[in-house]
C-alpha cells in the first residue's frame, strides 16, 4: 500500500491588469480549451469561502473550506474540507498539506473554534476558474478586494514550469511567495 503524498507544490501570482475578471477568465479558459485540449468536465467555475485558524503546534494554519460551483459540462460540484498547511521546508513553494473532506461545515467551524479559539479571518474567492490539466491544477481567482490571483499546483516543481511559461505570455504576472494567510490575514508581515 502506498502512503499518501502530503506535499503541496504551488506558485502564486498577482495578475496585473485593468481588464475585468470576466474578460481575464474568458481568455484563460478559452486558451486552455483550444491549446491544451482540456475537456469541459475538467474546467470548474466556483465560489469559495475559506476560514482560517492559527495552530498551537506543528503547522502554520488550519483552513476550513466551503466551495460550490459548476463544471463547464454542467455538472454541479462542491468541496468541503479541513486543511493543515506547514512550511516544513521554509517556503510556500513546497510545503506539507493535509486535506480531510468533511460533511458539516458549521459543525467543523464550531469544533475548530472550541479547540483553536477565534478564527484568524476569512477569505472569499468571489469568482474562480479551476482547470485540471493532468496532474497540474491551475486556478484564476478574484478575491473580495477585486484583486485577481493565479495559482499553479503540481506534483513536482518541474511540472509547474511549462504552465508558468505559458501563463506569463497570457497575463502580466507579479510573483508572490507568501500565502493568502500571510498576505491578507497576518497584517504584521
Amino acid at each position: 500500500m502506498n502512503s499518501p503524498n502530503y506535499r503541496e507544490i504551488e506558485k502564486k501570482w498577482l495578475v496585473v491588469s485593468r481588464s475585468p475578471y470576466s474578460r481575464l477568465e474568458k481568455r484563460f479558459v478559452e486558451w486552455y480549451r483550444k491549446q491544451r485540449l482540456v475537456p469541459p468536465g475538467s474546467i470548474l467555475f466556483a465560489e469559495t469561502i475559506d476560514t482560517y485558524w492559527l495552530t498551537p503546534g506543528k503547522g502554520d494554519f488550519v483552513r476550513l473550506r466551503s466551495s460550490r460551483g459548476q463544471r463547464m459540462n454542467g455538472e454541479k460540484s462542491s468541496l468541503k474540507e479541513i486543511t493543515v498547511k506547514h512550511k516544513d521546508k521554509g517556503s510556500n513553494l513546497d510545503r506539507l498539506e493535509i486535506n480531510v473532506e468533511v460533511d458539516k461545515v458549521l459543525d467543523c467551524k464550531a469544533l475548530l473554534k472550541t479547540v483553536l479559539g477565534p478564527c484568524l479571518g476569512r477569505i472569499k474567492k468571489v469568482n474562480e476558474a479551476i482547470i485540471f490539466d493532468g496532474e497540474v491544477v491551475i486556478s484564476l481567482a478574484e478575491l473580495e478586494d477585486g484583486r485577481v490571483w493565479l495559482e499553479v499546483e503540481g506534483p513536482v516543481v518541474a511540472s509547474l514550469k511549462e504552465h508558468e511559461d505559458l501563463l506569463n505570455t497570457m497575463f502580466a504576472l507579479e510573483r508572490k511567495k507568501r500565502s493568502f494567510v500571510e498576505i491578507y490575514l497576518n497584517k504584521g508581515e
